[in-house]
């Protein structure tokens, strides 16, 4: 069974665990866990959030100082991490395809996955799963979690409604990314039952609508459209998360407030799945793109605005 090189990633990705970098994180409860994972473990201060159709940004940084964390951004100047697949055969790559991964950690790419060939083995975690797994393979014993902690850790991104669904897809992935005994999150998993996890996730659920009482369908997420009226609920959440996982939540580490805001075109293409409609999409210069489901292609375009 092949095993992710931890040595290379971070050969080739060394600012991944450098300290005091600016994140740029996805407005959802697994972008949150990577701020605070990153902030506590190696004081990384988050300036922005994007969810693809807009930006937000503390005033006067470019994203070329900044990493973006849970989303895939498609500039080989621009640093980011993300899990989403974005290629559709990897035989018949667009010309520029590797150069503009060059900056981007995907573990998709990493195992040269492609729609095309291995859709339904495509990366099934989050992006704090790949996060927790490098950091720690870089720092032996330096991430921890509480046990209670373990449940936000499955709900982001979903993971706990297809974990039993997928499961060969898992076990795979944990091989591939070489899920030790040393792995602080993997050993406390193997000793609670599968009832314990679903009674942890349950009472996460039922807190969330503690936190968010207008909405009773609340899931972790922010609508950064509305954020300057949400600021209040995202600082709530991430008092929630850090008390779950023993993840320091300092707020001077995180922008909230007097934010820019840049807006682009969020298109979401449903059509042939085939490589000429990816490449037509490829060529028209995306900013971010993802494969989610079938043939469905959600993809960015830096219009009516530019990156800073």
């Amino acid at each position: 069974m092949e095993k992710i090189n931890y040595k290379e990633i971070i050969s080739q990705y060394p600012w991944i665990a450098e300290k005091d970098q600016l994140a740029i994180i996805s407005p959802d409860t697994d972008g949150f866990l990577c701020g605070l994972f990153m902030s506590n473990y190696l004081n990384w201060k988050v300036v922005g959030f994007y969810d693809g159709k807009i930006l937000k940004i503390k005033k006067d940084i470019s994203v070329k100082e900044c990493v973006f964390l849970d989303m895939e951004i498609l500039r080989k100047d621009i640093r980011s991490l993300g899990h989403h697949m974005n290629l559709h055969n990897i035989n018949t790559p667009p010309a520029n395809y590797h150069q503009i991964m060059r900056n981007c950690i995907n573990p998709n790419y990493i195992r040269q996955f492609d729609r095309a060939h291995n859709f339904s083995q495509k990366y099934p975690l989050g992006s704090i799963h790949l996060l927790f797994f490098i950091i720690d393979n870089t720092y032996m014993k330096l991430a921890e979690i509480k046990k209670e902690g373990l449940g936000t850790i499955f709900f982001a991104d979903g993971i706990w409604k297809i974990l039993f669904k997928y499961t060969n897809n898992f076990l795979d992935w944990f091989q591939f990314l070489d899920a030790g005994e040393r792995i602080d999150w993997w050993k406390k998993l193997q000793g609670i039952s599968v009832i314990d996890l679903i009674k942890e996730i349950d009472s996460l659920i039922n807190e969330l609508k503690n936190i968010h009482p207008e909405n009773k369908r609340w899931y972790g997420h922010i609508d950064i459209s509305n954020f300057e009226n949400q600021a209040q609920l995202l600082i709530s959440f991430l008092n929630f998360l850090s008390k779950l996982t023993g993840w320091t939540f300092e707020q001077k580490n995180w922008a909230i407030d007097n934010l820019a805001t840049y807006n682009f075109t969020k298109k979401i293409y449903t059509g042939a799945r085939s490589n000429e409609a990816f490449l037509n999409i490829w060529n028209r210069n995306p900013l971010s793109l993802a494969m989610t489901e079938g043939s469905t292609i959600q993809y960015t375009l830096e219009r009516p605005d530019k990156m800073p």
